[in-house]
């Protein structure tokens, strides 16, 4: 069975290093991939409709969109954090006021 994407990613960076040698090697995503496959082949083995085939699309897409978002948040919170730590309140005095110069 084949899926398509209603929600692509939003953009790869320009000059991106990311392959796919960087997820062959990762043990979780290869044992997801195996997860995916045999759930895939029963999928097909079920002879379903178009309507349902598409129905099922659908929300694994929005699923898939809903873990890609989240995960997106998550970095940015992360990457607030850590600003928030660099930049403010975690830095000696002296380091504070050599950035409010800036």
């Amino acid at each position: 069975m084949t899926f398509t994407l209603l929600y692509p990613p939003p953009f790869t960076p320009p000059n991106s290093t990311f392959d796919k040698r960087d997820v062959n090697g990762d043990r979780e995503y290869q044992a997801i991939l195996r997860k995916s496959d045999i759930y895939s082949g029963e999928l097909d083995r079920m002879d379903l409709s178009k309507e349902i085939r598409l129905l099922i699309n659908r929300y694994v897409s929005e699923q898939n969109a809903l873990s890609s978002r989240f995960g997106m948040l998550a970095y940015l919170l992360g990457f607030s954090d850590c600003k928030t730590m660099f930049l403010g309140k975690c830095l000696p005095t002296e380091a504070k006021e050599m950035t409010t110069e800036l």
